[in-house]
């Protein structure tokens, strides 16, 4: 149900990360060359600003429509009402992850405009231990609904440091 659930709510994010960031990369590189600090903090905060303004009710809309969502989508054949119910659940709980992870990509764009994937990497390593960790003591006594909290505790940690550390450049 995790996977059902995260593809479901992933759609929505894939296509509006990816056309922009796409476009980011280029133009806070070229604004980083120019040593534009100003136009390159503008820029940021304009690229969370579009994003979120976009994500916000458009992931707020699937967590409100999680049941009717996943019954049309995969409601039929070996999906019975249990899997579809878990899969709302989780679409639900998936939603805090998917608006932190639209900060945390816009940040490390900044990151890499301005040659610093450390923090970014940095970042990776510590997402996937904290995850690992918080998966082991989460699965027995809460399962799914435990591991995708914990994805979203552990998101919005990494969108704090992200936000904290780009302030900072």
């Amino acid at each position: 149900c995790m996977g059902y659930a995260l593809r479901l709510v992933s759609l929505p994010n894939h296509i509006l990360f990816g056309g922009l960031l796409v476009i980011l990369l280029p133009a806070l590189s070229n604004r980083v060359v120019h040593k534009d600090s100003e136009e390159t903090q503008r820029l940021t905060l304009r690229a969370l600003r579009m994003l979120l303004l976009v994500a916000v009710p458009t992931l707020m809309g699937m967590a409100l429509l999680a049941a009717p969502l996943v019954q049309i989508t995969y409601g039929r054949g070996a999906f019975d009402t249990a899997a579809a119910s878990l899969t709302a659940i989780l679409v639900i709980c998936y939603v805090p992850s998917l608006l932190t992870e639209s900060i945390r990509l816009v940040l490390a764009t900044l990151f890499f405009a301005n040659a610093r994937p450390g923090p970014a990497i940095c970042y990776g390593m510590l997402r996937v231990t904290g995850l690992t960790v918080a998966y082991a003591l989460t699965w027995e006594s809460y399962g799914a609904i435990g591991m995708v909290v914990s994805l979203s505790i552990v998101d919005l940690l990494g969108a704090l440091l992200f936000m904290t550390m780009g302030h900072k450049m």
